[in-house]
């Protein structure tokens, strides 16, 4: 489980530093249930460092091949969408 959507880093050009997977303390068990928040929402990586344009590519979408699923933990459940877990 993961904080934000990752690329993988192949998706990042040169100028772009590749941003390594950083999995939270969380994990979901076999038999665990969680919400899923939305499966439309866009998962891509959004870089912008400075507020001007002084460095190469600042405020580039960063979009590859995986896809990600915002969901819900420990705080009911929200939508009517629920998965359960195998």
């Amino acid at each position: 489980m993961y904080g934000r959507a990752y690329r993988e880093e192949s998706a990042y050009s040169e100028q772009i530093p590749y941003q390594a997977i950083a999995p939270l303390q969380h994990t979901i068990r076999a038999g665990q249930a969680y919400a899923l928040a939305d499966a439309t929402v866009a998962t891509e990586y959004y870089y912008a460092k400075v507020y001007d344009d002084s460095l190469p590519l600042n405020r580039t979408v960063v979009s590859g091949r995986y896809r990600y699923y915002p969901v819900w933990l420990g705080t009911g459940w929200p939508t009517s969408e629920r998965t359960t877990c195998v």
